[in-house]
């Protein structure tokens, strides 16, 4: 009987908990997705809703020319504001909970690199666990006379990631 007992309880502990208990869902967003998106909208829209976001609110702003204000959202752990002004700058803010650090790695790890051997191993050594709101990290380079570049900082218990690109 006691055997028994313990067998039902496994079982039932398998159901309840399974493998994923304590595992976070999985966010397949990258770096290259994110810049793309600082002047594609539509497409930045549609990477967020197949990943599981949620657009929390969308309204129009105007300062020196119309923009547009967005915020997603992920689980309450991921979230993302999107401020874009077309013809002058915009921006892509992204705040990771530090349970998500992985995201974190993988956002440092798909921002596209010069092709100079010392920024690659510079980038290939980073870790988020070393940032802190003194410590914040820039990566930038230029695209078609465009400026493109992510602040990274840690600000307990967030990761923040701000894109941006101006003219």
């Amino acid at each position: 009987m006691k055997i028994k007992v313990k067998i039902i309880v496994f079982v039932v502990s398998v159901f309840c908990f399974g493998t994923t208990y304590g595992q976070n869902e999985f966010v397949s967003l990258t770096s290259s997705q994110l810049l793309k998106g600082l002047n594609d909208k539509d497409y930045l829209g549609k990477i967020l809703t197949e990943d599981g976001f949620t657009l929390t609110k969308k309204w129009g702003y105007r300062r020196h020319n119309t923009g547009i204000y967005e915020y997603w959202q992920f689980n309450s752990v991921i979230f993302a504001d999107i401020i874009s002004n077309p013809g002058t700058e915009n921006y892509i803010i992204v705040r990771i909970h530090k349970d998500y650090a992985d995201l974190s790695e993988r956002l440092i790890q798909t921002f596209p690199q010069k092709k100079n051997k010392g920024y690659n191993d510079q980038i290939d050594h980073f870790k988020v666990a070393h940032l802190s709101k003194e410590t914040a990290y820039t990566l930038s380079y230029s695209n078609e006379g465009q400026i493109v570049g992510v602040n990274i900082w840690f600000e307990d218990p967030f990761y923040f990631f701000q894109y941006s690109s101006w003219q």
